[in-house]
């Protein structure tokens, strides 16, 4: 029997142009954006994120009757409800959540950037694509308006779709989306996010898109290894161990406090946050 052929595994690097250094706020409503792009274009939700709350949360019910089809609209969209729900308690919770990792004063006092990933696979021990983030913070920049947020949200959409279209390609089949926040050991970091000490993030079998928050567009394509990995000081398995990142020296001191900080939620259809 011929050998297997390893699978190719794709790293893409996507950076998101911004005028400043992000705010909590900001920071909050980007991963927001991700994690609803990420689950609508990988099929783990049946539509966009925002018109599937729409339908969700409506005033108007499924039709009354005893059918089978009747019965299992009512079942699915008992299950959304609870789905959105949960979005809707993380999201709510993620500016709490970066304002903690980074409380104000820390963006001047050489604290490591922003990390964070969302990751899609059966577990976060067996992940298929992994959404690796760094931005580095404001927290004294002044609160962004409606209008701003939803206008980076659409940048950062924009980004994806242009660089990241061989990784929308996959077909990843039934996954769970897992976010995770970088953070000392001992941050308040709000529910539903709680730490999690002995996780290491697996990237070694996993697709990898590095999304940077400020960096310029012409920094666009293959991010190497070393650098995007240089990004965490929380435990990750890169790809090659005999590689290390050239920023692990540096990193060693910070390394043992910093952790992955795992955000729970409800599942529908077998997929969870």
């Amino acid at each position: 029997m011929a050998p297997r052929a390893a699978k190719q595994l794709l790293r893409l690097h996507a950076p998101v142009a911004l005028a400043e250094a992000a705010s909590p706020a900001a920071a909050g409503a980007l991963l927001e954006a991700l994690a609803k792009h990420v689950l609508y274009i990988h099929g783990q939700i049946p539509g966009p994120y925002d018109a599937l709350a729409a339908e969700a949360l409506g005033p108007s019910g499924p039709a009354p009757g005893r059918c089978r089809k009747a019965s299992r609209r009512r079942t699915m969209l008992r299950r959304t409800r609870k789905l959105v729900a949960s979005f809707n308690l993380l999201f709510g919770a993620l500016p709490r959540a970066l304002a903690a990792v980074q409380p104000p004063g820390s963006a001047h006092g050489g604290s490591p950037p922003l990390v964070a990933a969302l990751v899609l696979g059966g577990s976060l021990a067996s992940p298929r694509a992994v959404f690796l983030v760094r931005g580095h913070a404001g927290p004294t920049a002044a609160a962004p308006s409606a209008a701003e947020l939803r206008g980076l949200q659409r940048r950062l959409v924009r980004e994806l779709v242009r660089v990241c279209g061989d990784l929308a390609s996959l077909r990843l089949g039934l996954c769970r989306l897992h976010l995770l926040l970088q953070a000392p050991r001992a941050a308040p970091l709000p529910s539903p996010f709680r730490p999690r000490p002995a996780l290491r993030l697996k990237l070694r079998r996993a697709h990898a898109c590095f999304i940077e928050l400020g960096a310029p567009p012409a920094e666009a394509g293959s991010a190497s290894l070393d650098e995007a990995l240089g990004w965490c000081d929380a435990p990750v398995d890169g790809i090659d161990p005999a590689s290390p990142p050239t920023s692990a020296a540096a990193a060693a001191a910070v390394r043992s406090e910093q952790i992955w900080f795992h955000a729970m939620g409800a599942s529908l259809r077998g997929f969870s946050i």
